[in-house]
């Protein structure tokens, strides 16, 4: 999304906003399978409640992060700005925190 909201032409961003749509779709499902098989019986319905919560939550504010930067910066610039949240996000969740436990101070 980030590519095509800066490389320009309209196609570019269909076929790119398509496969960010694809793929979230996908992304949930699995993530949705995960979560109830790693989680208590006890706890499901709670933690499936909490996802699910997320999931709207995160579409809501993208949405309305898009529209309110649209008439500032473009329909490009607005996709590329909120395509960088979530390689924000990738970025810091995969930097290596230690783990308290792992240093012995638990």
């Amino acid at each position: 999304m980030v590519i095509a909201g800066t490389a320009g032409g309209p196609y570019s961003l269909i076929v790119a906003t398509s496969l960010a749509l694809a793929s979230f779709a996908v992304a949930q499902v699995v993530l949705t399978a995960e979560m109830s098989a790693r989680l208590p019986a006890a706890r499901r319905g709670a933690g499936m409640g909490l996802l699910n919560l997320t999931f709207f939550v995160g579409g809501g504010i993208g949405s309305a992060a898009a529209g309110a930067l649209a008439p500032w910066v473009g329909l490009p610039g607005s996709a590329v700005a909120i395509a960088s949240f979530p390689l924000l996000a990738a970025a810091v969740a995969s930097a290596r925190v230690p783990s308290p436990l792992a240093e012995g101070r638990a």
